[in-house]
């Protein structure tokens, strides 16, 4: 015999309870989503007290003993599936002072904007606050742990000018976020205090200036190199990355490929110095490259912060109908036209190019493991010997008559491509991982 909710008076209170802790739960992250991080913190405060033993509570404790308050938008640019999502947050802020470090995290997306590397595909990014309060606001020693802050931030070296957070404690944060792809930068509230990035999260001290956010972000998010040559305090064997050479045989160092075109030959080059050091590497350019003093990345640091974008967006943003739907046209329907449309990615100032291809037969997509984007998708690119029946910038729409079909099966594809022409030459030289280009395939059956 079953029983209703109404004669089990426990029953009912206890998922009264969990109701309500979730209700709590929902306004505690509105509340956040709005700035008012004392508000928020009060929430999971009163959700941890009169909600014991609820899922609700877990996860209230959970965010209180990290310190996480919840997300509030900076500049969104899209949804959050084709777009790399930085959550932007601060180190040593106590809940009093939160709010300021709301002007640091502004800065951010204005760094990426007067970059013209970044500027060119700021609609890639969306940027975030991550309310993140700690108790203490002070900078630990080196491998000491004396300040009670929520990301731990450490000195790096022994004389105390660079510091950087403790990469497992924001992951804790990164994980209250469900969308987040895992980059973060933090401002700790320290003034002049050195730079640091990588894996992920660049470290900076407060009122960083534009070009040192946009620096930082470079070790971070793309994993080049210092290309100034004075010692920040090093120490062990330098590494070769993409910017920066063990060698100076120019057919050896990892730019070769821009040494040997025809546009860049004499604008770079195999220069003694660089990653902190004097002797022993060699960099592309001594001069205007923001991994060094300047105000943008050289060539060969933007062919790198380009493809590290492409392994979290997709060059196509949407597409219609579904990708590898199946369209079935009964015999003896009446003629009509079949439309397909991709929306593709926009950067600022060139559009990417769409190739469609009507192919008579089903051309199944093989799976390339090579070519697995950091957000699970595997774009499906197989040879196709057919040239497109239609190729440009503008083509997102294709129409097809079902009366010219030939009862059988037929194939849709369409390729999107960024040529990364910003301008006559391109941005990018080499993608081995084809990084640049995607596809989109339907099967028409009549």
């Amino acid at each position: 015999m079953l029983l209703s909710l109404s004669w089990c008076p426990l029953l009912q209170g206890s998922i009264d309870h969990d109701q309500r802790a979730n209700v709590m739960l929902e306004q505690a992250e509105s509340l956040a989503a709005r700035g008012r991080w004392v508000s928020a913190r009060n929430k999971y405060l009163s959700i941890r007290h009169n909600h014991p033993g609820t899922d609700g509570a877990e996860v209230a404790i959970r965010r209180l003993a990290n310190g996480f308050l919840g997300v509030r938008p900076i500049k969104l640019s899209g949804p959050t599936a084709n777009r790399i999502d930085v959550m932007v947050m601060g180190d040593g802020y106590t809940l009093q002072k939160l709010s300021s470090f709301e002007r640091d995290a502004d800065d951010v997306p204005k760094a990426f904007e007067r970059n013209k590397t970044l500027e060119e595909y700021a609609e890639y990014f969306n940027f975030y606050r991550v309310g993140v309060f700690s108790k203490d606001n002070g900078v630990d020693p080196p491998g000491e742990d004396k300040e009670n802050t929520a990301l731990g931030t450490a000195y790096t070296n022994r004389n105390r000018s660079h510091a950087s957070v403790n990469r497992r404690l924001v992951g804790n944060i990164f994980d209250e976020v469900p969308y987040s792809d895992d980059l973060g930068i933090v401002f700790v509230r320290q003034v002049n205090l050195g730079a640091t990035g990588g894996s992920g999260i660049a470290t900076l001290s407060k009122g960083s200036s534009l070009d040192t956010i946009c620096h930082e972000w470079g070790h971070a998010f793309a994993g080049l190199a210092d290309e100034y040559d004075s010692d920040p305090g090093y120490t062990g064997d330098a590494s070769e990355s993409a910017n920066l050479a063990l060698t100076d045989n120019p057919e050896k160092v990892p730019w070769a490929h821009f040494l040997q075109h025809t546009y860049y030959r004499g604008k770079l080059g195999v220069h003694r110095g660089g990653g902190g050091r004097a002797n022993g590497t060699w960099k592309p350019t001594v001069r205007d490259c923001v991994m060094m003093n300047g105000g943008d990345y050289c060539p060969v640091c933007r062919e790198q912060i380009i493809l590290s974008s492409y392994k979290y967006v997709d060059p196509i943003d949407s597409c219609f109908p579904d990708d590898r739907a199946v369209i079935e046209i009964p015999v003896g329907d009446t003629p009509s036209w079949l439309p397909f449309e991709v929306t593709p990615m926009a950067p600022k100032s060139h559009q990417l190019n769409i190739s469609w291809w009507l192919l008579d037969g089903e051309y199944l997509p093989k799976l390339d493991p090579r070519r697995t984007r950091l957000n699970g998708r595997r774009r499906l690119l197989t040879e196709l010997e057919e040239e497109p029946i239609k190729k440009s910038a503008n083509n997102r729409k294709l129409r097809i008559d079902s009366s010219d079909l030939a009862p059988g099966t037929w194939t849709v594809v369409c390729r999107v491509e960024d040529d990364t022409k910003v301008g006559r030459h391109p941005w990018v030289l080499k993608d081995t991982r084809g990084l640049l280009v995607s596809e989109r395939r339907w099967l028409i059956i009549k």
